[in-house]
């Protein structure tokens, strides 16, 4: 039999993260608006092998700022492209 344990809080320090976008983010986007192709792999392939210690946030149409992950990049594109935020991503 296995016993599961609490795991302790992570504390988040989001000054770390400043709330301006990157080079690298503005490329990915660009780039995914403009090939209809690769709109996901292309952001995907840039944060993960370009964006390395990288740490920005985006901005949300409702002035909230984001960290964004660099192994994800292509779902920040994603929202940023559509205008789409998700209401649970914007409410935690």
């Amino acid at each position: 039999m296995t016993m599961i344990t609490p795991l302790s809080k992570q504390v988040f320090d989001y000054t770390n993260y400043p709330k301006r976008e990157s080079r690298l983010f503005r490329i990915a986007f660009v780039l995914s608006c403009v090939t209809p192709v690769l709109k996901e792999r292309l952001p995907r392939y840039l944060g993960r092998y370009f964006g390395k210690g990288q740490r920005y946030s985006v901005r949300t149409p409702h002035d909230a700022y984001i960290a964004v992950d660099q192994r994800n990049v292509d779902h920040y594109t994603r929202m940023q492209r559509v205008g789409g935020w998700d209401d649970h991503v914007l409410s935690t």
